[in-house]
């Protein structure tokens, strides 16, 4: 009988493990799930200003500045601000500074060439 129970609390054990495994890859899925969402939602818009970028370039209007502001960087791509902000200073996400106030803009295109390198692998598949 003792057997049986040590041998029943070693099998628990180990389907405890499973299930924090099984819980590690559900956060993971859960987190690369919000990662596709996030950088489909930059892709559209994106593509929306391009679109928009093209008719008001006949009108002469914008719909976004040459030069954005931190805050609308990130909510074009999703990020917090200290991510951005390590994206800056790493290189990733090119930058200028304004010489009156000193603030940090960021050009569309940098964002642009930012998302397209993100997107890189995925457009070298080829269909099967």
């Amino acid at each position: 009988m003792e057997g049986t129970n040590s041998a029943h609390l070693l099998s628990s054990g180990a389907s405890d493990a499973a299930l924090e495994g099984d819980d590690e890859l559900n956060r993971m899925d859960r987190a690369l799930a919000a990662a596709v969402r996030n950088l489909a939602d930059v892709q559209e818009v994106l593509a929306s200003f391009y679109a928009g970028s093209r008719d008001s370039s006949q009108r002469g209007s914008r719909i976004l500045p040459e030069l954005l502001t931190v805050p609308e960087v990130c909510h074009l791509l999703g990020y917090r601000k200290t991510k951005v902000y390590e994206l800056m200073k790493s290189g990733l996400l090119p930058f200028v500074v304004h010489t009156e106030t000193g603030h940090r803009r960021i050009e569309y295109r940098a964002v642009q060439q930012f998302v397209k390198k993100l997107r890189g692998p995925f457009r070298k598949r080829k269909a099967s």
